[in-house]
């Protein structure tokens, strides 16, 4: 699929690529809103006591290739952040954390911080329909390169059972020295995909705003990673400003 969006956009992109339409190009700026999440809460999450909603942006440049009044086909290039901070409270939850110095594995109950940092380069493909000549509709799908990713946090105010729910109980604390921590960042995928829709309003003659959401549909984590039994999805909104340049 990478391959597939690369070749997609230098086509679109080329000079003469389909003579007589019309090339459109555009810059954008953004703010992601959303997170990293399962598409049901497992039973062994019940409930999130915090979420922090984290600076994540994306700026970049689309081009449209028109093929009609009505019809256009779109690609581009971002740059954007998908971070996300949530704390929840779990029972009975597959974890392995360090504590002390120690690593232990088993089922965690108590409460559960994770801090999610993904930073990417995205090239977007998508069909677009002009509905007025103020509105256009998007849809299509999207491919990911991540540049940095983090997936960390730290476990507090329970208590882990080791290998399985009848293990040893050990205590995982509030402070420094009882809580324990974990860190999973180089298990993460480099490379995601998904689908995505939005719509578009013309403001001013070349100034729009856009409403985007989007939905990686490969898990961040590969399957062979078991320590997390849920799969975790990026699904964000993005809201923002598009100025035509060309």
């Amino acid at each position: 699929m990478r391959e597939i969006a690369i070749i997609a956009l230098i086509l679109l992109l080329l000079p003469g690529a389909t003579s007589g339409q019309t090339l459109d190009i555009y810059a954008k700026m953004g703010y992601n809103i959303g997170g990293t999440m399962p598409l049901s809460i497992p039973a062994s999450v019940r409930g999130v006591n915090k979420y922090y909603v984290p600076a994540s942006f994306v700026v970049g440049a689309e081009a449209e290739r028109h093929i009609n009044e009505k019809w256009g086909v779109g690609a581009g290039l971002h740059f954007e952040t998908k971070d996300m901070k949530m704390e929840a409270r779990v029972k009975d939850y597959s974890m392995t954390i360090t504590q002390g110095g120690e690593s232990l594995s088993g089922r965690f109950t108590g409460n559960v911080l994770t801090d999610c940092k993904l930073m990417m380069f995205t090239i977007p493909l998508s069909g677009i329909y002009h509905a007025t000549e103020r509105i256009a509709l998007r849809a299509g799908g999207h491919l990911s390169m991540l540049s940095k990713r983090s997936f960390a946090g730290d476990a507090s105010d329970g208590y882990l059972r080791k290998g399985n729910p009848t293990g040893a109980k050990v205590i995982i604390g509030n402070d420094e020295n009882s809580k324990g921590s974990y860190d999973f960042s180089d298990e993460l995928r480099k490379i995601h995909a998904g689908v995505q829709a939005g719509v578009e309003c013309k403001l001013y003659e070349k100034l729009s705003a856009y409403s985007t959401i989007s939905w990686t549909l490969t898990p961040i984590f590969p399957k062979s990673f078991k320590t997390i039994e849920q799969r975790l999805y990026p699904i964000y909104l993005s809201i923002g400003l598009s100025y035509q340049i060309k």
